[in-house]
């Protein structure tokens, strides 16, 4: 059995203003939506942090034990391609799901979590036209 507890936010004035423009668009139901959409975006970056923390560490251990091989960027770039189309297919694929499912009447409740998904998109975007304008130079 889950409980809630009721928490008495004060936000700075610029913070209130977001709340108020996020409640207007109708992107969340309300502030504990809102709120609780941000508190989990913040939990996966710290989760995405210390994992990176650790995989760090990891790396530097085996540097100082001579385990380490030369970095191949052209491998990397190609990687992180490749991971990014594959991300942007799976989005596309989800897109076209979604008008299907409107076309015929079926419509599945909003994912709050939709907008960190967007971010990431975003991000995979600006890094591969940062790669592609490295390989133009």
């Amino acid at each position: 059995m889950s409980t809630t507890q009721t928490l008495k936010l004060n936000y700075p004035p610029e913070v209130e203003e977001y709340v108020a423009q996020q409640l207007a668009k109708g992107r969340f139901d309300s502030e504990s939506a809102l709120a609780t959409a941000a508190i989990r975006a913040l939990q996966d970056l710290d989760a995405r942090h210390s994992e990176l923390r650790e995989r760090i560490r990891i790396s530097l251990e085996q540097a100082a034990r001579g385990e380490v091989a030369p970095l191949d960027i052209a491998e990397l770039k190609a990687d992180l391609i490749a991971e990014w189309e594959a991300g942007e297919k799976k989005f596309c694929n989800e897109q076209q799901r979604s008008i299907e499912q409107a076309d015929h009447g079926e419509f599945e409740p909003l994912d709050t979590e939709g907008t960190l998904a967007d971010a990431r998109l975003h991000s995979a975007r600006d890094i591969r036209a940062a790669f592609e304008d490295d390989r133009h130079e």
